[in-house]
């Protein structure tokens, strides 16, 4: 074969051409080495593509149970709301009894207080507080004799019948605004023998002794009774005899 039937053969022809050669295959899928690059490179990111979509799934699956779990909080503190706006209404409601409640009962008050002044007025400074008597007090200090000598004179004795009821004794101090004052129970006669003026026996329910009390305190001949303070609470203690204080007159009305 001369030159010229050479240079006409196709392969030859393809073998002297410039540039890059083919990368033969079984299936020739690709023309040059910079198309299998690129084919390796796109395998490459729709790989890393499939990856992130997984893992967008995963996270999107996470965050639904999350959202999910906030539902639930959310409904919960709906139901604690509900709750707290219930129990605000009950206290409001109470508060309102309680206010109608607190105002009737300064109106009962005010209306004692006018009564008792009415009745006071009409007993000529007597104080009746409905018990079948009523009460004064003597006029100045003077101990325990002589103050009983002064009630006895108004044709009354020292208190011992309205005294033995707490809530009446108590009645009885503020309405004559006694801070303390003598009452009839004495042991004159046998110490620690407690009696009423009247001669009845005193009890420890009917005394209505102060704690500790009758005590002699420091071995002091304390044979007298009266009625404590108000600081006290109106309970009863032993004290001398020669004690200077306000006497409680008591009379029974007729």
């Amino acid at each position: 074969m001369n030159r010229m039937e050479l240079m006409d053969d196709p392969l030859v022809e393809e073998e002297a051409k410039p540039g890059p050669k083919y990368v033969v295959t079984g299936l020739r899928l690709f023309q040059s080495k910079r198309v299998y690059i690129m084919y390796c490179a796109t395998v490459g990111i729709a790989s890393i593509a499939m990856v992130l979509a997984i893992t967008a799934v995963i996270r999107l699956s996470s965050e639904k149970g999350n959202v999910n779990d906030i539902q639930l909080e959310l409904e919960k503190v709906k139901q604690e709301l509900g709750y707290v706006k219930l129990q605000n209404f009950e206290l409001n409601a109470n508060l309102s009894t309680l206010t109608v409640e607190y105002l009737v009962n300064m109106q009962k008050n005010h209306l004692r207080d006018e009564l008792t002044a009415l009745v006071t007025t009409l007993n000529f400074g007597w104080f009746a507080p409905f018990n079948g008597y009523k009460y004064q007090k003597t006029t100045a200090k003077a101990n325990w004799n002589a103050s009983r000598a002064e009630c006895q004179v108004k044709g009354a004795d020292l208190a011992y019948v309205g005294v033995k009821n707490y809530d009446t004794r108590v009645a009885i101090m503020s309405a004559l605004s006694l801070n303390e004052a003598w009452i009839g129970l004495h042991d004159i006669p046998a110490e620690g023998n407690w009696i009423w003026v009247d001669g009845t026996n005193a009890t420890k329910e009917d005394a209505l002794w102060e704690d500790g009390e009758p005590n002699s305190w420091k071995g002091r001949d304390e044979d007298c009774a009266i009625i404590g303070r108000k600081s006290e609470k109106f309970k009863t203690k032993d004290v001398k005899c020669t004690t200077m204080s306000i006497g409680l007159c008591e009379k029974k009305i007729e």
